[in-house]
């Protein structure tokens, strides 16, 4: 898992949560 998500991964991120084992924190 990566501690971190591409730049325009943040806003999916924020949608999927973690569901693609991305963090923003």
């Amino acid at each position: 898992l990566r501690n971190y998500c591409p730049l325009p991964s943040v806003v999916v991120n924020l949608i999927l949560n973690c569901a693609q084992g991305c963090w923003l924190l």
